[in-house]
């Protein structure tokens, strides 16, 4: 930026150098493998809803059936079913987790390798062209 004094025969010429961040872009194949890992944790999480609603139906016809004895051989094959059901829907939603925890491990160190990248090689910036100072004044008439 440039400023020009009144009265006086300089200019005082006041540079601030910033590069702009580059634009997040995404490519096709980047957008196409985002949407379909997307797809498969959302379907191993239906999955995972979908066992643990079969484990409460079990559970729910052990309550219906029989809700005092619950030692009939029916009985015993529906609590079977549903302690099965339900431990494999935790192994699902620990799976899911992990997979979540790991996704936003790599996306952090993704975050802060960019930032000391960033600090690294300001230091290491070209020179800006141009004058860096006022250009020299005028003699003044007498």
């Amino acid at each position: 930026m440039r400023i020009n004094v009144p009265l006086l025969t300089i200019a005082v010429v006041v540079g601030v150098e910033r590069r702009t961040p580059r634009p997040l872009r995404f490519s096709l194949r980047g957008l196409m493998l985002g949407v379909a890992a997307a797809g498969l944790w959302l379907s191993v999480a239906a999955y995972g809803g979908r066992l643990r609603q079969a484990g409460s139906y079990h559970a729910i016809q052990v309550a219906k059936v029989a809700p005092f004895t619950g030692n009939t051989p029916a009985d015993k094959v529906n609590i079977r079913k549903s302690i099965v059901y339900h431990s494999r829907a935790e192994l699902v939603e620990l799976l899911l987790l992990s997979v979540l925890a790991v996704a936003a491990l790599l996306g952090a160190d993704a975050v802060l390798g960019a930032v000391a990248h960033a600090r690294q090689t300001r230091s290491a910036l070209p020179a800006p062209e141009g004058p860096q100072t006022a250009p020299p004044a005028a003699p003044i008439p007498t």
